[in-house]
Formats: C-alpha cells, sequence, structure tokens
C-alpha cells in the first residue's frame, strides 16, 4: 500500500508518473500491483527500478500493457543479467521470489 503525503500524479514533458518517480531520474520507488496497473501507453519502453537490482521495462502491445522483470548483477567481475518474469503472466510476488533465489545463488557462487 502506498505511503500517505507522497504526490501520485507529477506532469512532467506529456508524461505522468506516480509515487515520487522524476522522468528520466535517478529517484526510486517501489514496484507494486497498484504501479503496475496505472501503467498507460505513453509508458511504452519505460524502464522501472525499485533500488534492489530490479528492473522492469513496460511493453505495450495491441491488446494489453506488459512488463518484463530482469535483475541486474556482477559475477567474477561480470556484468549479467537474469530475466525474471513478464507481468501481468506472472504474478508480482512469483517474480520477486525469483529476485531473492538469484540473489541467494550469485551471494554463494552459483552461475546459471
Amino acid at each position: 500500500m502506498l505511503a500517505r503525503g507522497f504526490r501520485f500524479l507529477v506532469e512532467s514533458e506529456r508524461h505522468r508518473c506516480r509515487v515520487g518517480e522524476n522522468v528520466r531520474g535517478n529517484r526510486s520507488q517501489t514496484i507494486s500491483e497498484g504501479v503496475l496497473l496505472q501503467l498507460a501507453a505513453v509508458d511504452h519502453e519505460r524502464v522501472l527500478g525499485d533500488g534492489t537490482g530490479l528492473s522492469g521495462k513496460v511493453h505495450v502491445g495491441a491488446k494489453r500493457i506488459s512488463v518484463h522483470f530482469r535483475y541486474r548483477y556482477r559475477y567474477r567481475g561480470q556484468h549479467r543479467e537474469m530475466p525474471l518474469g513478464a507481468w501481468p503472466r506472472d504474478r508480482l510476488a512469483d517474480i520477486r521470489l525469483r529476485l531473492e533465489e538469484t540473489k541467494l545463488r550469485v551471494l554463494h557462487r552459483i552461475s546459471e
């Protein structure tokens, strides 16, 4: 649930942003079902992040909006990305579970 005191909508360059995020800015947000449900066609190709390494790229199709999630990390000195799933096909809770599993695998030095 969203905390009180946040500005829910911010106008900037014909885009609407939610929950304290900036367009092309560095502020992070918590990715939640509510934020995902409010995505619109103007959010196409936008990258959502929550500051934990989880990021999602918004794709607008003919029938629906989807968000493809990835986890970016370093393993043995190299940058790597692990796909975690696509919302709404996969539940956000399942994506976060895969994120935690991947973090544990990286921590214990188990490669893909």
